[in-house]
């Protein structure tokens, strides 16, 4: 169950609805990539892996050894996009937790 806590500060109330915003945004942009990196890997012939070469992977989610990840070639934490198609590419699992955030 939430805390609900009531304030009569307007400068708190202000604070309080612009992160209320923030996160309410935050939760739609990860959703919309989530539907759009499912596309992606669903819009894909074949899903081989950049890294090793690997054909057997499946376009599904979940934690599995054969499933195809998305890697973005340029890490997020690097200032790579997000939701631009063009950074990402399609990866094993090992293969993308091996790369993690290195630039190639």
């Amino acid at each position: 169950m939430r805390n609900i806590i009531l304030v009569d500060n307007p400068d708190i109330k202000s604070h309080a609805a612009s992160v209320m915003l923030k996160w309410n945004y935050r939760k739609i942009e990860i959703e919309q990539y989530h539907e759009a990196r499912m596309k992606f890997l669903l819009s894909q012939k074949k899903l081989v892996c950049a890294c090793c070469g690997r054909d057997d992977l499946r376009a599904d989610i979940g934690n599995k050894k054969d499933v195809a990840t998305i890697d973005h070639i340029v890490p997020r934490s690097k200032g790579g996009s997000i939701m631009d198609t063009a950074n990402w590419q399609v990866m094993c699992k090992k293969c993308n937790n091996k790369k993690g955030d290195v630039y190639p």
